[in-house]
């Protein structure tokens, strides 16, 4: 595994990506010790995503701080979205189900009145 500040991840990657041309490009920010590219299909189509592993977290922030001044350009065509690997303690916590606080129900009593039974608002039948 490596350390999350050395991930980078990438979004909108174009459908018919080429890895190696992918990691050359991100070979230009530092060296690339990994990189993975999203192959997993919803609805037939491929999400285009995947995360970049850098040997130093310099990398990533250079990228990050390339962005700022404008976009990353992949291809001179595709504008690549780049951001910092969430922590692994971050992105539990996004995928757990949340937890609802249920605050405790009032209770309003029986709904009949202060006598009780039968001696409330309506104990006269209509006719």
């Amino acid at each position: 595994t490596y350390n999350d500040c050395f991930i980078l991840f990438v979004g909108n990657l174009p459908q018919d990506i080429d890895k190696r041309e992918l990691k050359e490009f991100f070979m230009t920010y530092g060296n690339v010790v990994n990189l993975w590219i999203n192959t997993k299909s919803v609805g037939g189509n491929l999400p285009n995503f995947g995360f970049v592993v850098f040997d130093t977290s310099d990398s990533v922030q250079r990228i990050l701080e390339a962005q700022l001044e404008g976009p990353i350009m992949f291809q001179d065509k595709v504008h690549l979205k780049v951001k910092e690997r969430k922590p692994k303690a971050v992105r539990e916590q996004e995928t757990r189900p949340r937890r609802v606080d249920m605050a405790p129900k009032l209770s309003m009593g029986s709904g009949r009145g202060a006598g009780g039974q039968g001696e409330g608002r309506f104990t006269t039948q209509r006719r």
